[in-house]
């Protein structure tokens, strides 16, 4: 057991001695990966006793359609994996353009891939299998110049110390249990040479076990990259929810996991799949979204129950793999430059830019940049491209190429060139469990004429910050200011919504009622049920322009908006936290939204303190058009910055 002074002494190694971001640019720079879902589900095919399984994935046909573990267990008997051949595989994932591939070294049903000293149920003890499959991938992936990776579940259904399984997977993690992972890992990270990234998921670990499996990961294999589903923002990358893209950028490295189909990872021997052309078509869209946004794409696939790759699956990595032979330099290596409606990436050199440009479009505008290109030229070098202008704008026409859904189009500058500045928030994905994740927000970029002035309230002073890239420690001269008036405008209303923490309901046909109270001044109550939330919402109105402070104590997750603006959001699993905020108000009315999230149990809760008269602090910088500040860029990298009360001048 650990004990609470050891748990200090981690952190503070974890916090000062680990650099969560060490091998991110090569780990990041391949782009496409591979992922594997093959264990004891796939030999059910997603059917139990005659019957398709239709709840759940069917990799979690356990849990949705067998139930009884002796049943289950007994199924490990028929297990051969007799089609599973891990050169073939790494050969497909070669040709499919992939540069590593992650297998599911364990999944929720318990049942390891290698030959593990923790536990008999296991391809190595399966008496018709008796196959360290882990340990042939690994060599597999090495032979072929891959990366390796694994994922493992943080939940364990067959180990007899677990706490009882539920549907929804983000149960918590006992300390026997919690003692079997490590046991597990650290075989992982000690039989089969270098392991690049380890996809831990699912379970709810409390703070301590993260960061002590974290601590071990690093101390075992420095460079593997941690995912972010191991929890309480122990991690190297972040990972979203499955098959989700970020619409926004992000300051921290992350990956986008994908399933062929949504409704299964494992194999389903009745899933409908479709043309082939279709699957191509949405994958490569998929690739693109995720590159230009700056990720990392892992694309999976579900082996039968023999192991064996299914024909579809393997005829569309194939065609992925084409276009990537032809286009593949405008993927690897590059950066992502997220700009709206445009697929776009650059080279490290920032001379190179390169534009998607899809089969439906012959004429794509480019966006704001700080240069002007001096040549498009198609990475195909089949000509149909043009650079010219339209209404003083530089534009693109590209004439569409038979069988490429995209047309990758090289912009050459004489010297760096990026996206024009613009004033915004810089966001991360903070993740405690898979349903308790957010946007965080760590910082901000500021664009304006003179820039001199940082102030902030006096409960940020002492803490770092990065200014510019430069370390700063806030501190300034004292003043006095006061809030607007604002009046509350009409009930408090409040609807109930479910998904993750992160998620904020769109216009749904969900009509609010009006409920006692006020979003200003009470204490606000979430849901009592775990894994739900309650928007609360009112209006306020203003007769002047100013910042109205308002202290924020609450208890499990929230988020908060302005509008339509996102101001802050965050969770805590134990006590309570306090953030002051500043609401940026005009003359006018406003909507004030706070959404509580019931994360770990315990009933949330919210107080909105508006504050008339309040102290801040300013300090004076360099003069400049340009500010970026954020959090500082060390462990953990993706926790809120809890910074809005900022104010750059």
């Amino acid at each position: 057991m650990m004990t609470a002074t050891k748990r200090i002494v981690l952190l503070l190694l974890l916090m000062t001695t680990l650099s969560p971001l060490s091998g991110a640019t090569d780990w990041l720079g391949d782009k496409f990966s591979l992922f594997i879902h093959y264990g004891l589900y796939s030999t059910y095919g997603g059917v139990y006793d005659g019957v398709p399984v239709n709840d759940g994935y069917s990799e979690q046909i356990f849990s949705f359609g067998v139930h009884y573990m002796d049943v289950y267990e007994a199924s490990a008997r028929d297990f051969t994996a007799s089609d599973f051949d891990a050169d073939s595989i790494a050969a497909l994932a070669k040709r499919a353009g992939m540069r590593s591939v992650v297998l599911t070294a364990k999944h929720h049903e318990g049942f390891c891939l290698w030959d593990t000293a923790t536990t008999d149920f296991s391809s190595a003890r399966a008496p018709r299998c008796g196959r360290d499959l882990v340990g042939e991938m690994s060599e597999a992936c090495h032979r072929a110049g891959l990366r390796f990776g694994l994922y493992f579940s943080l939940i364990d259904w067959h180990f007899p110390g677990a706490v009882p399984y539920s549907s929804h997977n983000a149960d918590p993690v006992t300390p026997a249990h919690h003692e079997y992972n490590k046991r597990q890992v650290r075989e992982l990270l000690t039989k089969y040479g270098s392991v690049d990234e380890l996809w831990f998921d699912m379970g709810s670990l409390t703070p301590a076990q993260s960061q002590e499996l974290y601590g071990l990961v690093k101390s075992l294999q420095p460079d593997c990259m941690v995912s972010g589903r191991l929890g309480n923002d122990c991690a190297d990358f972040a990972v979203f929810p499955d098959n989700e893209t970020p619409d926004y950028t992000l300051d921290i490295p992350w990956q986008t996991a994908a399933s062929f189909f949504p409704e299964t990872w494992g194999y389903r021997s009745w899933q409908r799949r479709g043309s082939v052309e279709t699957k191509v078509r949405e994958k490569l869209s998929d690739l693109l979204r995720v590159v230009c946004g700056g990720g990392k794409y892992l694309l999976n696939i579900g082996p039968d129950g023999e192991g064996g790759v299914i024909p579809f699956e393997r005829q569309v990595l194939e065609r992925m793999g084409r276009w990537l032979s032809t286009y593949g330099a405008a993927i690897y290596g590059t950066e992502g430059l997220p700009c709206h409606d445009r697929l776009m990436t650059r080279r490290a050199d920032a001379r190179e830019l390169y534009l998607f440009v899809p089969d439906d479009r012959t004429l794509v505008e480019l966006p704001a940049l700080t240069a002007s290109p001096l040549s498009a030229v198609a990475l195909d070098d089949k000509g149909g491209v043009e650079l010219t202008s339209v209404d003083g704008h530089p534009v693109v026409r590209c004439v569409p190429l038979a069988g490429m859904p995209y047309r990758a189009i090289r912009l050459s500058f004489a010297d760096p060139v990026s996206l024009q500045s613009r004033s915004e928030t810089i966001y991360a994905y903070s993740l405690a469990d898979y349903y308790s994740g957010l946007r965080s927000v760590v910082g901000y970029r500021v664009v304006g004429k003179g820039l001199r002035e940082i102030s902030f309230p006096r409960e940020y002073e002492g803490r770092e910050v990065e200014v510019n890239g430069d370390l700063l420690t806030l501190k300034g001269q004292p003043y006095e200011t006061k809030s607007p008036t604002v009046r509350l405008v009409g009930p408090l209303s409040c609807r109930p919504v479910g998904g993750q923490l992160g998620w904020m309901p769109s216009v749904d046909g969900v009509v609010p009622q009006p409920i006692e109270g006020a979003i200003l001044g009470d204490t606000l109550l979430g849901s009592p049920d775990q894994h739900r939330g309650l928007l609360l919402e009112q209006e306020l109105a203003c007769d002047q322009s100013g910042d109205l402070r308002v202290d924020l104590a609450y208890s499990g997750g929230f988020l908060l908006y302005l509008d339509d603006q996102y101001i802050d959001g965050g969770f805590v699993r134990e006590g309570e936290e306090r953030i002051p905020l500043l609401l940026s108000l005009t003359p006018g009315r406003h909507w004030l939204r706070l959404k509580l999230y019931n994360s770990f149990g315990p009933r949330p809760y919210a107080l909105l303190t508006p504050i008339n008269k309040y102290e801040m602090q300013r300090m004076t910088l360099p003069a400049t058009d340009e500010v970026t500040i954020t959090r500082p860029h060390r462990f953990p990298i993706a926790s809120p910055a809890h910074l809005s009360a900022l104010r750059l001048r």
